[in-house]
Parts: structure tokens; sequence; C-alpha cells
């Protein structure tokens, strides 16, 4: 599997899976009355918003399933990394023609930051950096 779509599956499912787990752990104990706490019901409401994140990046995961089939990749260097907007991700940016693009902040920033100077085989798919794969 390419690199990119690796990464949207796996943050897809780093944010879905503990967030259905502890839901039905909530709604479990708040629905049977073992905890009559606001705080659950609150919880029980309010805790789908946060695997928004998960949805976006599996919806994503098909998009570009679907689209990186009709690029050809090129080859380039990755030039820099910048930070997402949770605190431990990063994206990476490839420069073509003087513009830059960036992937998604899929990565580790620890993991990011090892890839500035890699060369990779990569798509721009509607302005974002889809990587194939790693070369050097």
């Amino acid at each position: 599997m390419k690199l990119s779509l690796e990464r949207y599956l796996f943050t897809a499912l780093k944010w879905i899976i503990p967030g259905v787990f502890f839901e039905a752990v909530f709604c479990a104990l708040y629905f049977t009355g073992i905890i009559e706490s606001a705080i659950c019901g609150i919880v029980c409401v309010g805790y789908p918003l946060i695997i928004i994140p998960g949805i976006y990046y599996l919806i994503m995961f098909f998009v570009f399933k679907k689209k990186c089939e009709n690029f050809t990749p090129s080859e380039g260097v990755i030039v820099n990394w910048e930070a997402g907007f949770f605190r431990p991700t990063g994206a990476v940016i490839v420069k073509v023609d003087d513009k830059e693009y960036s992937t998604s902040a899929y990565f580790n920033q620890d993991d990011a930051k090892e890839m500035v100077g890699k060369t990779v085989t990569y798509a721009i798919i509607d302005e974002t950096l889809f990587i194939y794969e790693i070369i050097s």
C-alpha cells in the first residue's frame, strides 16, 4: 500500500477505535444505571464529536485511494516539515516549481523531521502532497 494511504488509514483507526470503545463503555455504564452522573451523560452525547478527525481521515483514505490510481508519480525531495494542529503530529513538504505542497498532518513530528532530505515518489492531488514511497 502507498505510504500516504497507510498513514490515512492508520490515523483514522487511531481516532475511531478508542473513540468507539470509550463511547460504548460510557453509554453502557450510563444507560444501565451503574453510573448516574450528568458528566457520563454529557460524554455519551458529546464524545462522538471527538472522533470527527478519524472520520475525516477515513473518508480521505477512500478519496485518495481512488484518485491516486490515475496519477503518475514524480520523484522529489522533502524540503521541510511542519507541525500539525494536534501536538505530536506533523506534515512533510515538497517544493515543486517554487511552490510548496504538504501532506496532511498524519506523521509523528519526529518521523516528519527525519524525512527531511529524503527522496520520495509523490503526486500532487487536489493541492495536497500524496507520497507513494520513500526511495532513500
